[in-house]
């Protein structure tokens, strides 16, 4: 007899399990160029399959015996192997999603300031919709700057909206320049307000956003000002539906 299906929660968690996981190792500048996640929905064990850039002169079976050598060093729990059909692409098996959140936990743990702010500040701008990546740049030795990726107009909306005091929504079109511009002006305020920090923000003549670099410091009080946001939404999310459960 085949096992019952999971629930829908367990499943849900194993999807963010993985896309933590991913983001994770992102941000450790070891971002896999595939990373997926088994489709068994009957048992709660999952295999995550990763296709990890092997560094310069290292062997897969090197990377593979580093990879077993992380886990039991950080007490993750898990298999590393080989996948037979796809190698040197590596198959690391967990018992549940808790043991894949572990290692995620034990990753971002490691990551040094400047990678730590990358991590939040796309963590944060996922919760309000955006995907935004971004680099870690040294114009000298000992002050990093964060080098947000270009967002689209539309992109930059949603962070315009996040950062407002009560959140506004308005439609900008990227032909209207006069509506872009009004849009960036409105965008550079908040995102003072919200770090601090004097960002230059352009559109490009392929119709994108373009944003100055920033320090880690101003870049986690970003990511903090849009992690509120997404908090308040929870909880007047929360509010409504206790409400309509009382009526």
């Amino acid at each position: 007899m085949s096992a019952p299906p999971l629930s829908n929660g367990i499943v849900d968690d194993r999807k963010a399990a993985s896309r933590e996981l991913n983001l994770a190792l992102w941000a450790h500048n070891r971002s896999p160029s595939t990373i997926s996640i088994g489709e068994s929905t009957h048992a709660p064990a999952l295999t995550i399959w990763m296709d990890v850039p092997c560094p310069k002169g290292m062997e897969p079976a090197q990377q593979l015996a580093q990879t077993r050598r992380f886990l039991r060093h950080h007490g993750v729990v898990g298999r590393a192997e080989f996948c037979a059909d796809t190698y040197p692409r590596q198959a690391l098996t967990f018992p549940t999603a808790a043991d894949v959140w572990r290692l995620s936990a034990v990753i971002v743990e490691q990551l040094s300031a400047p990678n730590a702010a990358r991590y939040r500040l796309r963590k944060a701008a996922a919760g309000v919709g955006v995907e935004w990546f971004s680099l870690v740049r040294y114009p000298t030795l000992h002050s990093p700057v964060i080098r947000p990726e270009d967002l689209s107009v539309r992109a930059a909306r949603c962070l315009c909206r996040a950062l407002a005091h009560p959140s506004v929504a308005t439609a900008v079109e990227r032909e209207d320049e006069d509506a872009v511009e009004v849009l960036l002006n409105e965008l550079t305020v908040k995102l003072f307000r919200a770090t601090g920090a004097d960002f230059l923000l352009y559109q490009t003549d392929d119709g994108t956003i373009r944003f100055s670099g920033c320090t880690t410091e101003a870049a986690n009080r970003l990511a903090h000002a849009l992690a509120q946001h997404t908090l308040r939404l929870r909880a007047a999310l929360a509010v409504a539906l206790d409400f309509e459960k009382a009526s």
